[in-house]
């Protein structure tokens, strides 16, 4: 199982297959492996078959928290939230420190209008793992909505502090400055923003509606 699992981390998917299905033809009920699989599934883009795998590693363990949490990976890139937040909470419910597990709670979380559990959520998953930015970013966006512009810039300067690149600092950066209508400021933030990730199309909008009032409509179309 060892040997399969480390096959899998190296990307050497044919052999790992070939390993997790041997365990499964002596142990049927190995939930490890049955999990191992899915994930092979989910890399020759064999979904529904990678969710099967998912769903079997539960059924031989209930208790086997990498299952729901990967599950719910495949029904988020699915557009099916609800039915990954069942699987999210059950995760965090078995493993509380699954950091990642939670910051994907979070995000459905605020998406379904519950900000005050996200933020606690979020939280948990700053101090699980403090390098992760991503989750600064969302606290900051839920502290914007709240009205507080200065929490949020706050956890921009505390990412900015660590990596000055860093688009998540600027991305939330921009928004803070937008919102307090220094267009300018906010532009240049969205620049650098884009430097880092130039496919962001939340910074690619807020960058084309800013140069539309700054009356740069060229600009903006392009």
């Amino acid at each position: 199982y060892l040997r399969a699992r480390a096959l899998l981390d190296k990307g050497e998917m044919d052999s790992a297959e070939k390993g997790f299905t041997d365990i499964l033809a002596n142990n049927p009920k190995c939930a490890g492996a049955h999990e191992g699989l899915g994930e092979v599934r989910i890399s020759q883009q064999k979904i529904p078959k990678a969710l099967e795998e998912f769903q079997a590693a539960i059924d031989s363990d209930p208790n086997f928290e990498p299952a729901y949490a990967a599950m719910a990976e495949v029904l988020i890139a699915e557009s099916q939230p609800g039915k990954a937040r069942e699987l999210l909470e059950k995760a965090v419910e078995l493993e509380p420190r699954d950091w990642h597990a939670k910051y994907r709670l979070a995000v459905i979380l605020v998406d379904a209008g519950q900000p005050a559990r996200a933020n606690d959520l979020l939280r948990d998953v700053i101090k699980l793992n403090p390098k992760f930015l991503a989750a600064r970013e969302q606290l900051g966006k839920i502290m914007l909505r709240r009205g507080d512009l200065e929490g949020a810039s706050q956890q921009a300067e505390q990412m900015l502090g660590g990596d000055p690149q860093a688009a998540e600092a600027h991305r939330l950066m921009a928004l803070v400055l937008w919102r307090k209508r220094d267009l300018e400021s906010s532009m240049a933030e969205c620049a650098l923003a884009l430097a880092s990730d130039p496919d962001s199309e939340a910074m690619l909008g807020l960058q084309a509606l800013e140069l539309w009032q700054e009356n740069r409509k060229k600009e903006a179309r392009e």
